[in-house]
C-alpha cells in the first residue's frame, strides 16, 4: 500500500522523500547519541565530585585526630595531673580533669596506669558502654607510644573517637591519658559543612551516625572500602555511594560512606530527553 502511494507522487516529493527520511534517521540517531554522550558526562563528574568530597572530609577527621592528640597532650603535660598519676590520687585528679574537659570539649578523659587499670574516669552519660580496645590500649600505655581507634557506643547511637597519650615522669611511663569525642550525627553534620553528599558512619554492618534522617530506617548496603562509587537507592530516591576507611582504626571496620543525590542530575536529564 505504501508503495502504491509513494508511486503516486510527484516527482519531486519522490526525490525529497528518501532524503527527508535519511536525514530524519540521521538526526534521530544523533540526538540519541548525544543524550547517552551527556549522560554519561554528567555522571562521571558526579562521580569525581563525590571523590573529590570524600578527600576534603578525610582531611577534616584527620585534622579532628591530630586534634584530639593535642588535647590529650596538653592534659598530660600538665605538671599536677603526672604528679597524681604517680600517686594514684583519683579523687585529686577527678577535681584537676574536670576543668580540661570542659575547656577542650572532651566527652571522654580517662587515666590509666602503665598496667592498664583505671585511675580515673569522666565521661558523658550517653558513652554508657563502649568496647575499648583494652590489650592494645594497655601496650599503648606500658610502651609511651600513641594510639587511635574509632568504637561503636552501645545500641548503636554514635561512634567515639579516641585517642591515647602517655604520662610520663622524668624517669619512666607512668601510664596514659585516653580523650574521646563522640562522631554523631551533630558532628558529622559540622563537619560536612556545605558540601552536597550525605555521610554516614558505619561500625561493622551498623549506621551509628548519619546526616541523613531516613538512612538508617531504609535497607541498603554500603560499597566496599574504596571501590568504585555505585548508586544506591533509600527511600525510593538514588544516591552515588562511595566508601573510605577512617585511617589509624588498628584493623576495626569502620567506614565512612558519602551520599551524593543525584536529583539534579535527574532533572537535567528529564528536561534534555
Amino acid at each position: 500500500m505504501l508503495k502504491k502511494v509513494y508511486l503516486r507522487l510527484p516527482l519531486k516529493s519522490k526525490i525529497l522523500l528518501p532524503l527527508l527520511l535519511a536525514f530524519v534517521s540521521i538526526w534521530t540517531l544523533a540526538t540519541i547519541s548525544f543524550g547517552f554522550f551527556f549522560t554519561m558526562v554528567l555522571e562521571k563528574e558526579l562521580i569525581e565530585e563525590t571523590k573529590g568530597v570524600s578527600s576534603l572530609i578525610t582531611e577534616t577527621l584527620e585534622r579532628e585526630k591530630k586534634l584530639l592528640f593535642q588535647k590529650g597532650r596538653w592534659i598530660s603535660d600538665s605538671k599536677e595531673v603526672y604528679q597524681l598519676v604517680a600517686k594514684k590520687d583519683k579523687s585529686n585528679l577527678l577535681r584537676v580533669l574536670l576543668p580540661f574537659k570542659e575547656s577542650l570539649e572532651l566527652d571522654l578523659v580517662k587515666v590509666i596506669d602503665s598496667k592498664g587499670e583505671i585511675i580515673a574516669l569522666l565521661s558523658q552519660k550517653e558513652i554508657t558502654s563502649v568496647d575499648f580496645d583494652s590489650t592494645g590500649i594497655n601496650k599503648a600505655a606500658s610502651n609511651g607510644i600513641n594510639y587511635f581507634n574509632l568504637v561503636a557506643i552501645k545500641n548503636n547511637t554514635g561512634s567515639l573517637i579516641i585517642g591515647l597519650t602517655s604520662v610520663k615522669s622524668a624517669e619512666k611511663v607512668l601510664g596514659g591519658i585516653i580523650v574521646g569525642t563522640i562522631i554523631d550525627d551533630k558532628f558529622l553534620t559540622r563537619i560536612r559543612s556545605n558540601t552536597q553528599p550525605h555521610l554516614v558512619i558505619f561500625q561493622g554492618n551498623q549506621i551509628t551516625a548519619s546526616t541523613l534522617a531516613n538512612v538508617k530506617s531504609n535497607s541498603w548496603e554500603a560499597p566496599a572500602n574504596d571501590s568504585s562509587p555505585v548508586k544506591v537507592s533509600i527511600a525510593e530516591k538514588n544516591y552515588i555511594a562511595y566508601s573510605v576507611g577512617i585511617i589509624g582504626l588498628n584493623g576495626t571496620k569502620s567506614l565512612l560512606v558519602l551520599l551524593n543525590p543525584d536529583a539534579l542530575l535527574e532533572s537535567c536529564l528529564k528536561k534534555m530527553w
